[in-house]
């Protein structure tokens, strides 16, 4: 009855053509929007590979900075002295020898009188002594003479004489390192 009406009465359809219109509004949209985003892609990958390389660039920055001031430290100079060990400088006792009866305790205190007389012993003039032979300038400019040389040469010249004081009053050729 009722039914049978309604299912004769024809349908509302929308037209083919504006279906079609309503699509391709649609695939504009899509395109437009798809074409942003794969330009928002395009700088992201473009913003993050410039990252990459401003990170790469400060690490070879480091690195050659480390190397450049690093890679002086490898090498020594070696300076070949003629080393007075002079007597007028180095003013001290004899090196204590163990007497008989006497007790470590003894002899290890004498021993460190004598190491304290040789600790202020200034090593460092014979040093410049020595330089002052092969420049004969040093004396004025004591300070840039010593500069060639390390500091660690007054400590081996003392050695030196700690372990034999018969070099006192003689001329040694030695590397020294600079």
């Amino acid at each position: 009855m009722n039914m049978e009406a309604s299912n004769t009465e024809p349908m509302n359809l929308p037209d083919q053509t504006e279906l079609a219109k309503k699509r391709d509004l649609m695939q504009q949209r899509v395109a437009r929007s798809l074409k942003r985003r794969h330009a928002q892609e395009k700088r992201f990958k473009l913003m993050g590979m410039s990252a990459v390389g401003a990170a790469l660039l400060f690490v070879l920055l480091l690195f050659t900075t480390i190397l450049s001031k690093g890679l002086p430290a490898f090498w020594q100079a070696h300076i070949s002295l003629e080393i007075y060990f002079d007597e007028d400088i180095i003013q001290i006792d004899e090196k204590p020898v163990r007497m008989a009866g006497e007790t470590e305790a003894a002899f290890n205190q004498r021993m460190l009188a004598w190491q304290t007389q040789l600790g202020f012993v200034n090593f460092n003039r014979i040093i410049l002594n020595a330089i002052s032979k092969e420049i004969p300038e040093a004396p004025e400019y004591q300070r840039d003479a010593m500069r060639l040389v390390t500091s660690g040469e007054r400590f081996a010249l003392r050695s030196m004489v700690e372990e034999d004081p018969s070099i006192i009053g003689t001329t040694q050729r030695l590397w020294t390192i600079g």
